[in-house]
C-alpha cells in the first residue's frame, strides 16, 4: 500500500516520459509538480503545534457573554541505572525535613520500552487504604484488560505509582517514559473503586480519540462530558472531558452537582506538560489549579517533562507540597535516530521524505505504519498530495469529522502513511509505527521528543529521520525564564557544532542525564555513533536527581490554596476591568483624538475628525493603513480588531461576530488614542521612558504594539492607551 502510494506521486511523469525515466529523475519532477500547483496559494500558514477545541474566555467569571475562539518532594523514589549501586540515606533540602531511606536492594525489570533500566523504590511502609490485595487485584485487570494472563507490571514505578493513586493521600506527578503503562493508571481505578468516580482531562482531540479506540477496544464503562452534555450521569466510574471544556461553567456545576451523589476520588490530566508548553496560545491551558474545585486527588501525566521544569508543572497545577513524584529514564533501545545534513528548500525535504519512503517500503508489513510531521500546513499538503495519503492537522480549515476519518484511515490501514502535524505528536500509542519522519525543522524539543515517541511502541526496531531546513538564528529565552519548551535544546540537537550521540542529547534533556549509544549493546546506533547513517550533532544539557518531597500539606489544604488562588485572580481581573471600564467611558463623549491634541471636542466620527484631516495630509488613508498594521498574536487574550479593546468581561466588549463591529462598545477609543500618541514626539518619547522602550521610527512602535504584553496587560497597544489616560486624564476625570 505504501509503495502504491509512492507509485501514484510518480504517474504525474509516467506518460510524458519518452522512455523509462530513472527513479531520481522521476522524483524530482513529481516534487516539482507539485510545489508548481501551489505557486498561487495563499502565505505560508504556520501549524500552531497542537489542535485546540474552542474555548471561553475567562470562563470562570460568571457575567463572561459565552464568546467562542478558535486558537491554528518526605516519600522518596529513585530509579537507577544498571551500573548505579543503591544509594546510601539521601538528605532532603534545608526547607524539609530530612529523610533516610532504607537501604534496600534494587528491584531488576527489563522493560522494552523503556529500556534495560532497573528500579530501585523506596516507598513508605503503609498497607492500601483498599486493602492487602489490592495490588494483586490492580494486576489482574491490567491481565484482562490486556487479554494477556501473565501480564506483569511495565516496571516496578508503575507499580508504585498505581499504589500512589489508589492511596488517594497524596497527589500524583507520574513522569513514565512513552509505553509506561501511564492511561492504566487512570483506568485500573476506575474499575476498582465501585463507588466512586475518576475524571480523566484530555487536551487534545487526538488524545481524545485514542482514549475512547482504547476503552472501547478494552470493553471498559466510561463517560465522555460533550459539548451538549448539561450534567455527569454518575452511572460510569470513568468519565472523559476536554480541557476547553472542563473550563466551563456547566462543567463545574456538572462536577459538583454529581459529587454530591458519587465521590469524585481523583481527577487525572494526561499530557501535562501542555500546561508549560502550549498556555502560550491555549487559554484552557492556563491556571490549571482551578480544575480542583473541591478536595479530591489530583494526578498528572508526562513522558517528557524536564527536571528543570517540574517546580513549574506543579505550580501550575497547585499540585500539594507532600506530592509523590515517580520518574523513569526515558531512553528507547528500539529506535534509531538519523539526523541529516540540513537541506536548502522545502523541496529538497519533500524529494528526501519520498526516497525514505520509497527505501523503506518493501520491508513494511499490512499492520506496519508511517508518520511524517511536517512544521507548516502548507508543506504537509504537499507531502499529502504526491504520497496519496491524508494529512492530519490541527488547522481551521479542517473539520473535527475530517480529522477523525484521517485518523480511522491510518489505523484501520486504509492509509499506511499520514502526514500530520504536531497536533498528533503526543498520547496515541499504536504499537507498529516503523518509520517516523520529521520532514522540516521541529520548533521545540518537547514537541519533537514526543513526535518520534510514536515509533517502535511495541519494542521492535523503528526508524525515526530528522531532515532540518536551513540553519535560522538561535531562538532567545528572555534571562531568567525556563526554556520549558526546550527551543534553545532542539536548535542545539539539529545545528550541532561537534558531534555528539543523538540519543544522548534526547535523553539528557528530558532526564537530566545523558544516555549513550554505547553504554548498551541493545540500543540501536544513532547516525552519530554510526557513522555510515551519516551525519552529526551536539546538545548541552543539564543534570537532575530523582526527587521525591515530605509530605507537608494535606490535599485538603492543597484545594483551599488553588481556590485561594482562582479568588485573587479573579479580583485582579475584575480590578482590571474597572480601570479599563473608566478610561473608556473617559472618551466615550469627546474626541480621542482631538483631547491628546490638546482640544476639548464633542464625540464625531474618527474618519471626519478636522484635527486628524488636518494632520494627515492623505486625509485619513493613513490612519487606516496604521489601524490596519496593528495585530494580535496567540499570546493575545482575545483583542477585538476593530476596536483594540479586550473582549475579557461583556462590560467592555460583546461576543465577537465575524467581519462586523457588532460587539463593540467603546469604538475609535483605544486606536486614536495611541495614533495621536505617536504623532507627538515629546509625548511618545515620554512613553518610550515609562515603558523602557527607545521607539526610532514607526516601524519600531508598531513592533512594540504587537508584541507580547506583560502579565498585567492584554495587549501594548492597551498598555499604552491606559499609560495615556492614567498619567494626562485621571487628575481632570
Amino acid at each position: 500500500m505504501i509503495e502504491k502510494a509512492v507509485s501514484s506521486a510518480f504517474n504525474l511523469v509516467n506518460s510524458a516520459a519518452p522512455k523509462q525515466p530513472s527513479l531520481a529523475e522521476m522524483i524530482e519532477k513529481a516534487v516539482s509538480s507539485a510545489f508548481n500547483a501551489v505557486n498561487s496559494a495563499a502565505p505560508k500558514q504556520q501549524s500552531n503545534s497542537i489542535d485546540t477545541e474552542p474555548c471561553l474566555v475567562n470562563p470562570q467569571t460568571p457575567t463572561s457573554p459565552h464568546q467562542i475562539i478558535h486558537r491554528s518532594k518526605p516519600v522518596e523514589i529513585n530509579v537507577l541505572d544498571d551500573d548505579e549501586e543503591q544509594p546510601p540515606s539521601i538528605t532532603i533540602s534545608a526547607q524539609t525535613p530530612h529523610i533516610n531511606s532504607a537501604s534496600t536492594s534494587p528491584i531488576h525489570t527489563l522493560n522494552p520500552i523503556c529500556g534495560s533500566q532497573q528500579a530501585g523504590i523506596i516507598i513508605p511502609n503503609s498497607e492500601p487504604v483498599h486493602g492487602p490485595n489490592i495490588m494483586a487485584q490492580a494486576l489482574h485487570k491490567i491481565q484482562v484488560l490486556t487479554g494477556n494472563p501473565t501480564a506483569t507490571w511495565k516496571f516496578t514505578a508503575q507499580k508504585t505509582a498505581m499504589q500512589a493513586v489508589l492511596k488517594q493521600t497524596n497527589d500524583v506527578l507520574a513522569l513514565l517514559c512513552t509505553g509506561g503503562g501511564k492511561s492504566m493508571l487512570a483506568i485500573v481505578p476506575s474499575l476498582l473503586e465501585k463507588h466512586s468516580i475518576t475524571v480523566v482531562v484530555l487536551p487534545l482531540k487526538s488524545l481524545n480519540a485514542d482514549y475512547i479506540r482504547k476503552l472501547d477496544e478494552m470493553d471498559v464503562p466510561y463517560e465522555q462530558f460533550s459539548s451538549s452534555s448539561t450534567r455527569i450521569s454518575g452511572t460510569k466510574n470513568l468519565v472523559l472531558v476536554s480541557v476547553d471544556r472542563a473550563r466551563l461553567p456547566q462543567w463545574r456545576q456538572a462536577l459538583a452537582e454529581v459529587n454530591l451523589r458519587v465521590k469524585v476520588a481523583r481527577l487525572v490530566v494526561d499530557e501535562g506538560q501542555l500546561a508549560l508548553t502550549a498556555d502560550d496560545y491555549r487559554d484552557a491551558l492556563k491556571d490549571l489549579y482551578e480544575l480542583r474545585q473541591f478536595q479530591m486527588q489530583l494526578v498528572v501525566f508526562s513522558g517528557t517533562l524536564q527536571p528543570i521544569s517540574e517546580p513549574a508543572l506543579m505550580d501550575t497545577f497547585g499540585m500539594a507540597k507532600s506530592t509523590i513524584i515517580i520518574r523513569t529514564p526515558t531512553v528507547r533501545p528500539e529506535l534509531q535516530y538519523i539526523l541529516e545534513k540540513p537541506k536548502n528548500s522545502n523541496k529538497d525535504i519533500s524529494r528526501r521524505v519520498l526516497q525514505i519512503i520509497h527505501h523503506h517500503s518493501p520491508q513494511m508489513s499490512p499492520s506496519d505504519r508511517v508518520l511524517i510531521f511536517v512544521p507548516y500546513i502548507e508543506e504537509g499538503e504537499i507531502l499529502a498530495s504526491l504520497l496519496g495519503c491524508k494529512f492530519y492537522n490541527g488547522g481551521k480549515d479542517i473539520t473535527d469529522m475530517e480529522r477523525q476519518s484521517a485518523y480511522d484511515s491510518w489505523i484501520k490501514g486504509s492509509d499506511q502513511i499520514m502526514i500530520c502535524t504536531a497536533a498528533f505528536g503526543a498520547g496515541n500509542d499504536y504499537p507498529h509505527v516503523r518509520l517516523v519522519i520529521h520532514a522540516g525543522t521541529p520548533r521545540e524539543m518537547i514537541g519533537c521528543i514526543q513526535e518520534k515517541s510514536r515509533a517502535g511502541r511495541d519494542g521492535q526496531p523503528a526508524k525515526c529521520y530528522f531532515l532540518p531546513g536551513p540553519q535560522q538564528k538561535m531562538p532567545e529565552i528572555p534571562p531568567g525564564e525556563i526554556d520549558h519548551k526546550g527551543q534553545v535544546a532542539i536548535y542545539k540537537w539539529l545545528y550541532p557544532t561537534k558531534p555528539i550521540c543523538l540519543r544522548y542529547g534526547l535523553t539528557i534533556f528530558c532526564d537530566g542525564k545523558g544516555t549513550y549509544c554505547q553504554d548498551d549493546s541493545s540500543y540501536q546506533k544513532c547516525s552519530i555513533c554510526q557513522p555510515s547513517l551519516l551525519n552529526n550533532c551536539t546538545f548541552i544539557g543539564h543534570s537532575s536527581q530523582l526527587t521525591k518531597r515530605p509530605a507537608k500539606d494535606t490535599l485538603d489544604e492543597a484545594y483551599h490554596i488553588s481556590k485561594q488562588r482562582k479568588i485573587d485572580k479573579e479580583a485582579q481581573s475584575f480590578k482590571y476591568v474597572d480601570r479599563m471600564k473608566h478610561s473608556l467611558e473617559y472618551f466615550n463623549n469627546i474626541c480621542p483624538y482631538c483631547k491628546v491634541h490638546g482640544i476639548d471636542a464633542p464625540k464625531h466620527s474618527i474618519l471626519g475628525c478636522p484635527q486628524l484631516i488636518a494632520h494627515d495630509y492623505k486625509h485619513h488613508s493613513s490612519y487606516i493603513n496604521w489601524r490596519n498594521s496593528i495585530s494580535y498574536k496567540s499570546y493575545h487574550s482575545s483583542i477585538c480588531y476593530f476596536c483594540h479593546v479586550p473582549q475579557c468581561h461583556h462590560q467592555l466588549h460583546g461576543p465577537f461576530v465575524k467581519g462586523s463591529t457588532k460587539g463593540c462598545i467603546y469604538p475609535d477609543v483605544i486606536g486614536p488614542v495611541v495614533y495621536a500618541i505617536a504623532q507627538k514626539p515629546a509625548l511618545l518619547s515620554r512613553a518610550g521612558t515609562y515603558f523602557n522602550q527607545q521607539w526610532r521610527n514607526s516601524m519600531e512602535l508598531i513592533t512594540w504594539l504587537n508584541g507580547k504584553p506583560s502579565k498585567e496587560e492584554k495587549s501594548n497597544t492597551t498598555a499604552l492607551f491606559s499609560w495615556y489616560y492614567t498619567a494626562f486624564c485621571t487628575i481632570t476625570h
